[in-house]
């Protein structure tokens, strides 16, 4: 198997990050420099990781079956669950070596992967690549939250707001964790202070890499393009350079008395260390979101919308009893009260 620390050899970096998070921002203003490649979204560690779990899969074949044969395939092998790790991670080094000679970057020293719900399987990225380095990227959660409905769902709730529970419900904690397991293999990075102070922040994650810090980086991202259809294609090119003007549009989700209350507990849910590590103050922000102003114009829909979302999950958790058994942990239900 490769040696992870050949000269040369490209090396992983994991960028991890709620959605709507400003994630295709930071990529692209590192893929600029030449020693640092990256694609769309690769998403091929998703796969490989929940090889070795028996929930959150839903598949023809029966994953918890394969989960099962997995652990029997490690327990096999000579050097047991390590080398098969090895063996996985191996097989993702290639993906990224070709996907860095695509770029013509093959002389890169790293490899960005930037790929939504990574935070589900940090720990299994660190035992994987021990000279992999993280990146985890942290926006207020009330951001990700009105960006999340705004941008996917048109501004409304609904059954489909449903599948962005693992985002928002036990993505902030899963960041907070992950953080705290990498140790200071991990960076945090803040969306706030990279959109106020972009040169600071690049100079320490390029520190935190090991290569120069380029100017170029400030400016020249909004022609880096990446093929495929994953990514955010236009939100990193949207203004002219580097702009403080997506930050507290959280306000605007902010504006009937349904949403206030809803944004109150959402960030009640949210415990202490989670907050900390989004540098978040809660009794701060819930006197922010006390001050936004707020009108009954709207609450009817909202409450409506919100009500068929929880009924929507309720039915399907009757009707697809087995297939959410067999999730267990899947796709739940946005709380509605």
């Amino acid at each position: 198997m490769a040696d992870a620390n050949d000269t040369g050899a490209v090396r992983p970096l994991f960028l991890v990050s709620l959605p709507r998070s400003g994630s295709t921002l930071l990529q692209k203003m590192l893929a600029v420099s030449p020693r640092v490649a990256s694609a769309s979204e690769p998403w091929i560690m998703l796969p490989l990781a929940y090889l070795f779990r028996s929930d959150g899969v839903l598949a023809e074949y029966g994953h918890r079956t394969l989960a099962d044969a997995v652990a029997d395939v490690g327990e096999a092998l000579p050097g047991g669950r390590a080398e098969l790790v090895a063996g996985l991670a191996d097989f993702a080094r290639g993906v990224y070596a070709g996907l860095a000679r695509t770029a013509e970057r093959a002389d890169a020293a790293w490899f960005l992967d930037k790929t939504p719900r990574y935070f589900l399987i940090v720990p299994f990225l660190a035992e994987a690549f021990p000279d992999a380095r993280f990146l985890f990227l942290f926006r207020n959660p009330l951001e990700v939250l009105a960006s999340c409905l705004r941008t996917w769902h048109a501004d409304r709730f609904g059954p489909a707001f449903n599948g962005s529970y693992v985002d928002l419900f036990e993505g902030p904690s899963r960041m907070a964790a992950g953080l705290k397991a990498v140790g200071d293999k991990g960076l945090a990075v803040h969306y706030e202070r990279l959109v106020t102070d972009p040169k600071g922040v690049l100079g320490e994650v390029c520190g935190h890499l090991d290569i120069p810090f380029d100017d170029a980086m400030l400016s020249a991202y909004r022609d880096v393009a990446f093929e495929g259809r994953m990514g955010d294609p236009d939100g990193a090119g949207r203004y002219d350079g580097v702009s403080t003007a997506s930050l507290d549009r959280w306000r605007a989700f902010v504006r009937t008395h349904f949403r206030r209350g809803y944004a109150r507990r959402y960030l009640r849910g949210l415990d202490d260390a989670t907050l900390a590590a989004f540098g978040i103050d809660r009794d701060a922000l819930l006197a922010e979101i006390d001050r936004c102003p707020v009108s009954w114009r709207g609450d009817p829909a909202d409450v409506v919308r919100a009500g068929a979302m929880t009924l929507a999950r309720l039915l399907n958790n009757g009707r697809f009893r087995r297939a959410y058994d067999t999730l267990r942990r899947g796709e739940r239900i946005i709380p509605f009260g």
